[in-house]
């Protein structure tokens, strides 16, 4: 079997399981099945990790209740710590260097198999 079409098969069967996954968890199907296509076994991980969204009807009564009982008040701006900065930007570090990671791991998995042992015809 070539190897491209087993990388087919499964970028479409991580595809399928990212999409049901997440109309399961009231998400945007099509959405995640673009996702899984692909980024595969990282889009599966992704979506298995995110919380379940309430469905529109509950979140529309909820609204309501909350609507009924609430008073308007003033808020004053929350100022962060220097902690609290510090913090965030460590967090957008190690996103950043989980992205750059993938994207590496991506580049040498094609390069290799661009680049790779010539078969015979």
């Amino acid at each position: 079997m070539d190897f491209t079409l087993i990388i087919v098969i499964y970028s479409v069967v991580s595809a399928g399981f990212s999409a049901y996954i997440a109309s399961e968890k009231n998400r945007d199907g099509a959405s995640w099945f673009f996702t899984g296509l692909f980024f595969g076994l990282f889009a599966l991980i992704a979506i298995s990790a995110v919380p379940v969204l309430p469905d529109q009807t509950e979140l529309e009564v909820e609204a309501e209740v909350v609507r009924d009982k609430a008073k308007p008040i003033k808020e004053t701006p929350r100022i962060l710590t220097q902690a609290e900065i510090q913090k965030k930007e460590k967090r957008k570090i190690v996103t950043a260097i989980i992205v750059i990671g993938i994207v590496v791991i991506i580049a040498v998995v094609l390069i290799f198999h661009s680049f790779g042992p010539s078969r015979p015809l």
